[in-house]
């Protein structure tokens, strides 16, 4: 919790949202940005725990910031992305066709995790955008 709480005592800012893939791509670090806007409070904490521990997974490839809508310029964010509740965005994207289980399914990363959506539905979203980003592994 206390490492959660380090992270959100900075709200990091993402300049050009919607410019993500593109200035990721040419920088030398992580390729692939995981916003996720949440209010991190009781029930934010959720979604930081399985970031972070997603994180562990993908080093150096993966950069994850968190918005807490709860704030004045978090609360911006939020609303500039259009979203009326919680979110997680890939790479500036929050709608997907995965296949899970064999299956394909479309879902898009709004709400509260293990309701709305899969940490399967999410981590299969994950992997078909490392597979873009990162062809060759």
């Amino acid at each position: 919790m206390k490492r959660v709480i380090g992270f959100l005592a900075v709200v990091m800012v993402v300049s050009a949202a919607f410019g993500v893939g593109l200035a990721l791509r040419k920088s030398q670090g992580p390729r692939i940005l995981i916003e996720a806007y949440y209010p991190f409070r009781r029930q934010g904490f959720f979604i930081a725990d399985y970031l972070e521990a997603l994180a562990q997974r993908y080093p150096g490839k993966v950069k994850f910031v968190y918005i807490c809508y709860g704030t004045d310029e978090g609360y911006e964010k939020w609303r500039q992305r259009g979203l009326e509740c919680g979110g997680v965005f890939i790479n500036g994207r929050n709608n997907f066709e995965v296949v899970v289980n064999g299956k394909w399914q479309q879902v898009r990363f709004v709400k509260r995790m293990g309701v709305y959506w899969t940490a399967e539905q999410f981590e299969a979203a994950l992997v078909q955008v490392m597979k873009e980003v990162y062809p060759r592994g």
